[in-house]
């Protein structure tokens, strides 16, 4: 299974449930097959968009509210994000939007996978401390 990290971050909660019905209608295999990982902002949170999601029976992965880097894209690829984007010249949101595409398909699926290992050996890591929290 994959896991989709979906941060639509500083909308209302029913802008993200908009999005989330979108994507329902445009890709509803592909969301069938796809955990979701929300953390606790209100739009994640909002009990429209979980009993939105528990109707389509979309499987939830629920994150510690004080566990960030249980979140792939808190533990790496936001700041990759954010260094690759200090270097670009961006007149406006448009161009923000094509460079952060471009950074996307540049990083290569082998630095993915690494991730999702070191990932797991954290998260397995976390499970042999009983849930006490580790460093990464």
């Amino acid at each position: 299974m994959k896991i989709s990290c979906i941060y639509l971050m500083c909308l209302k909660s029913y802008i993200y449930f908009k999005k989330l019905s979108f994507l329902m209608c445009v890709k509803p295999r592909k969301i069938a097959i796809t955990l979701w990982m929300h953390d606790n902002a209100r739009p994640h949170s909002a009990v429209n968009t979980r009993n939105f999601l528990d109707m389509r029976k979309v499987k939830r992965v629920k994150q510690s509210p004080y566990s960030p880097d249980f979140n792939l894209c808190d533990r790496w690829l936001f700041k990759h994000l954010k260094n690759e984007l200090r270097r670009c010249q961006v007149q406006c949101a448009n161009d923000v939007r094509l460079e952060v595409l471009r950074i996307f398909r540049e990083i290569p699926s082998q630095r993915f996978e690494m991730e999702l290992l070191r990932l797991k050996a954290h998260c397995e890591l976390v499970i042999s401390c009983h849930g006490d929290y580790v460093t990464y």
